[in-house]
């Protein structure tokens, strides 16, 4: 009788043990987590609008080492827009440099897609059109400011 009182000790001790080594294993992990896990949920869909329309050039990892190089010579690396602004990423000058729809100074690159027609959903209604293309766009800023590196 006391044996099997013992059993469901051990398979508890054993459950809980196993417990506490998988909840030491989630804490050891934290920190090594990979980046694109950290994002918000705007990051979330820059980073996947990005892979869409802007890793073939600028790269998976945004570093200018995408598989079409010739495109944009040389594609920019956009991890360090911060960095070339002294540190501050421009927000605004960014979204409007993706965006193509406005006349801005003579940086752009006419090799680059002017992304705000194509990032334009099909909507009968302008407003909403517009309301969708800007939160792409947002989205896609958001994504860039959150892999600047120093």
């Amino acid at each position: 009788m006391n044996r099997s009182i013992g059993r469901p000790r051990s398979k508890s001790r054993w459950r809980h043990g196993a417990l506490l080594a998988a909840l030491l294993a989630m804490v050891g992990c934290v920190g090594t987590e990979p980046p694109a896990t950290r994002l918000t949920a705007l990051e979330k869909q820059g980073h996947s609008l990005f892979l869409d329309h802007c890793a073939l050039c600028h790269g998976d990892e945004a570093r200018g080492d995408g598989e079409l190089p010739g495109v944009l010579t040389p594609a920019a690396d956009l991890t360090h827009i911060a960095a070339r602004r002294g540190g501050k990423f421009p927000t605004d000058e960014v979204a409007r440099f993706i965006d193509g729809r406005l006349p801005l100074d003579a940086h752009r690159s006419p090799e680059m897609p002017v992304w705000g027609r194509v990032l334009s959903p099909e909507f009968a209604d302008p407003e909403i059109r517009e309301e969708v293309t800007r939160g792409k766009i947002s989205a896609l800023v958001a994504y860039l400011r959150s892999i600047q590196v120093e």
